[in-house]
Formats: C-alpha cells, sequence, structure tokens
C-alpha cells in the first residue's frame, strides 16, 4: 500500500493596517521608523502545524534586506532580530 502524502499548507494573513500615511514627501527617507504589524499565521511542517510569518516589501530593501543576501535572526524573550549577514563567515554557525 502507498502512503498519501499530505500537502504544506500554508495560511497568508494580510498586514494589519497601520496609522495614515503621512503626506509629507520623503517622510521615509528622513530616517523615521515605522513599525509594520502583522499577524502569525501556520503552516504544517513534518505534519505538525507551527507559526509562519511572512515578511514582503519594498520597505526590507529600503533596510538593507537585499535580494539573495543572507539573514540571521536572533531569538530573544518576545521578540526576533532580524540582521543582515554583512560577510560568508558571520552567518556561519
Amino acid at each position: 500500500m502507498s502512503k498519501q502524502k499530505k500537502k504544506q499548507t500554508v495560511e497568508y494573513f494580510k498586514p494589519q493596517k497601520t496609522s495614515s500615511r503621512s503626506s509629507g514627501a520623503g517622510s521615509r527617507a528622513e530616517g523615521k521608523k515605522k513599525d509594520h504589524k502583522l499577524t502569525v499565521g501556520s503552516i504544517y511542517f513534518k505534519e505538525k502545524k507551527v507559526p509562519f510569518i511572512r515578511l514582503s516589501g519594498e520597505w526590507l530593501a529600503r533596510q538593507g534586506f537585499d535580494l539573495g543576501k543572507k539573514v540571521i535572526v536572533r531569538e530573544q524573550p518576545g521578540q526576533l532580530v532580524l540582521q543582515v549577514a554583512e560577510e560568508a563567515g558571520q552567518y556561519e554557525s
């Protein structure tokens, strides 16, 4: 008998809208910080439902998270810190 493979299920959630955007030109270029509010979704990994967070948008590139760059994720109580790995050696564990 053959086992049926389960499909990986991904649940997507749209980011919650934040306060209205300022009409001032170049406000982001001036270094103002903006919070990005997301909702934790879920995917199935090894037949178990696990938390899933999707990050996408031009704001990532503005912060140096360009396509193909390696990223270090540090776990801290109640938060995740994302950092672009500047050198290949920095990415190694």
